[in-house]
């Protein structure tokens, strides 16, 4: 046998365990230790638990737009957007009893609701690409809330909140405002709440399966991890580009969150949405992170009009 053919086949190792080792065959894998070992259910169990989780990843395998990041997605989107409006619901009611809330005409709801409709707009012009199917069970709504908290947030279902607080760090700029509610827009449109419930679904299942209790307290507050906030970051500039607001600001947005402490930043709902709780990464590294996604979006404008340039780092934010 020639030297060149022992080559070719040895190079052709890598390429063949990659491709045994892929998301499905990896959560096949994981299933078969659940059923198998885990559960003693033998060799069938085995057997089954590869082939059920592995048509389960199939079909709930999703892609984020614009960074094309693979996730998983457990829950419908027609469940999550009943579980969005029902949580909003209870919110405004909560609003309405404490007397906060705006009225559509007061004229803070009324920058917050037209920053809001050009963002929404861009969704229907297809885009970032990726999974986007969940937006037609979308029912868009906007509430200002009147109370010296600097945060926003959004519910499944494209239910936004907008506090005063807010507004008057942004100094009521539809710019400046345009970054922040495009976050809020990326993380709806990432699914982001809906896929760290599902995640912590799947975990939960799993060791109460392997170990005979949960992975964690079920009463406590999920948290969604840094690098989801930065997504949404960069979807967000995507967004608020592509509406015709001035990008370059974006980054500005975050430094003038960072200047102010994160007290300020939370709201009085966490009790409503535990499901949406989420740490905060650095907002100066946040703001740093979207300059440089300015620079690549300046050098590549045809590319940057669908896709992400900057690489979330997972484990630095």
């Amino acid at each position: 046998m020639a030297v060149g053919d022992v080559l070719d086949k040895t190079s052709n190792q890598p390429s063949k365990l990659r491709a045994f080792f892929n998301r499905r065959n990896l959560a096949g894998l994981l299933g078969a230790a659940v059923a198998g070992p885990g559960l003693r259910l033998g060799l069938p169990g085995m057997v089954v638990g590869y082939v059920a989780c592995r048509w389960i990843y199939s079909k709930t395998e999703q892609f984020v737009p614009f960074t094309k990041r693979r996730h998983i997605i457990l829950m419908p989107s027609v469940a999550e957007a009943v579980l969005g409006a029902h949580l909003y619901e209870s919110f405004l009611i909560e609003q309405h009893k404490k007397g906060t809330l705006l009225d559509a005409s007061h004229p803070d709801t009324t920058l917050v609701v037209g920053v809001a409709q050009r963002l929404i707009a861009v969704l229907g012009q297809g885009h970032g690409g990726g999974y986007q199917k969940h937006l037609r069970n979308f029912k868009w709504s906007v509430s200002v809330v009147k109370e010296q908290v600097m945060n926003a947030f959004v519910f499944p279902g494209g239910y936004i909140v907008v506090y005063t607080g807010l507004l008057q760090l942004l100094r009521r700029d539809p710019d400046l405002l345009a970054m922040v509610m495009g976050h809020e827009i990326g993380h709806a449109l990432a699914r982001h709440n809906t896929e760290k419930m599902g995640m912590g679904l799947a975990l939960s299942m799993i060791s109460s399966m392997a170990m005979g209790k949960p992975a964690a307290d079920p009463d406590a507050p999920p948290q969604l991890p840094p690098w989801m906030k930065t997504e949404a970051d960069l979807i967000g500039l995507k967004l608020m580009a592509l509406a015709g607001f001035n990008a370059a600001k974006g980054p500005e947005a975050f430094k003038l969150l960072a200047s102010v402490s994160e007290g300020s930043r939370k709201g009085g709902a966490e009790s409503l949405i535990a499901g949406l709780g989420c740490t905060h990464p650095d907002s100066n590294r946040r703001a740093e992170l979207l300059q440089k996604e300015l620079s690549w979006m300046a050098a590549n404008k045809a590319e940057a009009r669908d896709a992400v340039g900057s690489k979330v780092n997972y484990w630095s934010l």
